[in-house]
Parts: structure tokens; C-alpha cells; sequence
């Protein structure tokens, strides 16, 4: 039996020329998790991250600061988040997803609902939502066969990748799994059980290392 832990990355730098790049809180978001995993002792025996700097580098500052600095991160691309400069450009009539307060939720439910309703035609250069949302399964079945199904491993990817994986898991409808990805916050942890063929929910949107902080600017959602 797998577990695997679901990390979203830090506080990314939205609204600046590098949205990829950790924000100052993003980076102590991931520092503090890692401080609570070395608190907690915590040993995994794998760890994986997308190829985006976000993920990379909060992997990095979270096992560093945990004493895990041996532990090697194996890239896997299936947990990079969908491009939203793309899905932007094809669907976003003029709103950016990375534009903070300015996107409402309802603007953001009809963005990727156009997505998820594209013909074949508009998605030329763009992947299509169906196999965005078999990405997290994918990278899921990945750490199983690393763990050669037993142990425990890291992932550290986007709010995309976990919301889409766990609608996966639990049979979400689309507008459940949208609002998931709108509100899981940065840094924090999702855990999954999976004997290779079934997974199961152990907890969501975890952020223990921030609320025993009790500064409430410490949790965000972009």
C-alpha cells in the first residue's frame, strides 16, 4: 500500500514578469512546512515534482529545511499545472487566471469550462482537458510503481493536479473540482492511500505548519 503525500506549491508571484517565480511568502510557506515534517520526524521514501520552478523550488526549500536534503526529487512533467497562458489565449475572452482579485470565481468556472467544452479545432496547440485530468492518476500509478507499492512519497504540483486527481478519486463533477482548484491553498498538503488499483482520501488542503503560526497572512489561495 502507497501513501502518497499531494504538496501545492508556495505562494507563486502572480501579477509580476515571472508568475513561475516563489513569492517571499511562498518561500517561508515552504520552509514552514518543512520545519513540520522534521518536527513530525517524517521519512518518506520518494519524492517527485513537476518541472515548473515553483514546484521545484518549494520540494527544494521544504526537504532542506526538514533534513531531507538527501532525498531525491525525481522530476515527473505529469504534475506541472495546465498552462494557463494557453488556456488563457484560447478561452479566457480577455480575463487572466493569474490576475488575482481581478478573476472572480464564477469568470474562473467559465474559463475552464469553455476548456472542457472545446472542439477539437481550438485545441490544436492547447491540451485538452481530458488529458489534463488524466495527468495526476498517471503521475499517481508513477510513485506507486517507484514505492513498488509499498511506502510512503512526496509530490509536490498545482492545485490543478491535485483538484483533478482527487475528482478522479472521489468521482467530483466538474464545478466541485473547479472550486477545489480555486481554494487549495499554497503550501498546503493532500494524502492519498493507493494499492495500484484504488485510492482512497486520507485528508485535504492540509495546512497544519501555518495555522500553528496563527498569523492568518501566512495562508493563501494564489
Amino acid at each position: 500500500m502507497s501513501i502518497i503525500t499531494l504538496v501545492r506549491h508556495g505562494q507563486a508571484s502572480a501579477g509580476t514578469d515571472n508568475y513561475d517565480r516563489l513569492s517571499t511568502l511562498g518561500q517561508q510557506q515552504s520552509k514552514l512546512l518543512g520545519d513540520w515534517w522534521k518536527k513530525l520526524g517524517t521519512q518518506p521514501d520518494a519524492a517527485f515534482a513537476g518541472t515548473l520552478e515553483r514546484q521545484q523550488h518549494t520540494a527544494s526549500l521544504a526537504l532542506e529545511h526538514a533534513n531531507l536534503k538527501q532525498l531525491r526529487v525525481d522530476t515527473l512533467p505529469d504534475l506541472n499545472e495546465y498552462n494557463h497562458n494557453d488556456i488563457d489565449a484560447a478561452f479566457g475572452e480577455g480575463f487572466s487566471s493569474d490576475s488575482g482579485m481581478d478573476l472572480t470565481l464564477e469568470d474562473y468556472h467559465d474559463i475552464m469550462d469553455r476548456w472542457r467544452k472545446a472542439p477539437a479545432s481550438k485545441l490544436e496547440n492547447v491540451e485538452s482537458w481530458d488529458q489534463f485530468m488524466s495527468r495526476g492518476m498517471n503521475a499517481l500509478q508513477h510513485a506507486h510503481d517507484a514505492l513498488n507499492g509499498d511506502g510512503h512519497a512526496l509530490m509536490f504540483t498545482s492545485g490543478g493536479i491535485v483538484a483533478t486527481l482527487l475528482g478522479n478519486v472521489q468521482d467530483h463533477p466538474f464545478h466541485v473540482i473547479i472550486d477545489n482548484i480555486w481554494y487549495i491553498r499554497n503550501s498546503s498538503v493532500s494524502t492519498v492511500q493507493f494499492d495500484g488499483k484504488k485510492a482512497h482520501l486520507l485528508d485535504f488542503n492540509c495546512v497544519p505548519h501555518l495555522d500553528c503560526q496563527a498569523d492568518k497572512k501566512l495562508i493563501t489561495q494564489i
